[in-house]
């Protein structure tokens, strides 16, 4: 078995230096490293989604010691516009929906 400064001088004795840049199609990109960062030019989702089914809430409106009880506004799916969150209600919410504006929980 190594020893971890045995190991790091293993793995840097493959370690290869990076000298230059050059342009390519990122289709022709593999096995190189990037050299500066690239930058999506929109965002996929385009909106905050659940990554849950649940409900999404506003937790202001939840009471942090004990039960709290709240109209059910709105059912959202995924692919659905969500209507925003109405006070004191939460929306029925699945993976991969759009969260409604007003609510900051699922």
């Amino acid at each position: 078995m190594l020893t971890v400064d045995q190991a790091k001088t293993e793995i840097l004795k493959q370690a290869k230096r990076v000298v230059g840049m050059e342009p390519v199609p990122i289709l022709e990109s593999l096995g190189r490293y990037l050299a500066e960062d690239i930058y999506a030019g929109l965002d996929v989702p385009p909106e905050d989604n659940s990554a849950m089914d649940g409900f999404a809430v506003y937790s202001g409106a939840c009471n942090q010691s004990g039960e709290t009880h709240l109209k059910l506004s709105q059912r959202i799916a995924a692919g659905d516009s969500p209507l925003p969150l109405e006070p004191a209600s939460a929306a029925r919410i699945f993976t991969g929906a759009e969260i409604p504006q007003g609510a900051d929980a699922v």
